[in-house]
């Protein structure tokens, strides 16, 4: 059962490196942005031309509850190892949503003393700073021709992937695809009966069977 502090990295739960490492807090802070700006011609002020958010970042505070000083040095450890080892954040009071981050600042003892204090771990989502949804939403048609109705969950844009298989029984040889206002168009494509292709983000083509 996910509470609200549980922190899963690729699924797996930081509670799953050890019982005795506990999330005491998870905080989320504002986004950063980079904004360029251009001075007016006449008067104060400037005229932004650009606003783009470069990253977010979540930090996780939790506590090991362990007096063994060798243990609790190995649980640190295995802990960080945890955070370094994977790709994708979740949260329990974020259902359904996960973060690609990485992780910017590990988990170390700053006080030999105070050995009760919290750790931190602060991971950032550089590539994609927005919360996604963990899987996609998907919607299929068949024949030559079709609409195909998706609504985005998020407030971000994100990216249409389409799957495309031929059961026409005869050879295709061209495509278009159309989402946003955004076209897509391949011809020669000589893509056979019963067999499958998906194309990329960036125009290509990639057959598969």
């Amino acid at each position: 059962m996910r509470t609200r502090y549980d922190v899963y990295m690729d699924n797996l739960p930081l509670s799953a490196v050890d019982p005795a490492i506990y999330v005491t807090d998870v905080q989320e802070t504002q986004p950063a942005y980079d904004t360029t700006a251009m001075a007016r011609a006449r008067g104060d002020g400037a005229r932004v031309t650009r606003r783009v958010r470069d990253s977010l970042q979540v930090r996780v505070y939790f506590a090991v509850r362990e007096t063994d000083v060798d243990r609790r040095r190995d649980m640190i450890q295995r802990a960080a190892a945890w955070a370094m080892g994977g790709r994708y954040l979740s949260m329990g009071d974020r259902p359904g949503q996960r973060l690609r981050v990485v992780c910017d600042t590990l988990p170390s003892v700053t006080s030999a003393l105070r050995w009760t204090q919290d750790l931190i771990m602060v991971f950032t989502a550089y590539a994609m700073p927005y919360w996604e949804a963990d899987t996609p939403i998907r919607a299929s048609f068949t024949g030559k021709s079709g609409t195909a109705s998706i609504r985005q969950a998020g407030t971000a844009s994100c990216f249409l992937e389409a799957d495309i298989a031929n059961t026409s029984g005869a050879t295709l040889t061209s495509l278009s695809l159309t989402a946003n206002g955004q076209k897509m168009a391949f011809s020669g494509l000589a893509l056979g009966a019963g067999s499958g292709a998906r194309p990329d983000h960036a125009g290509g083509w990639h057959h598969a069977r």
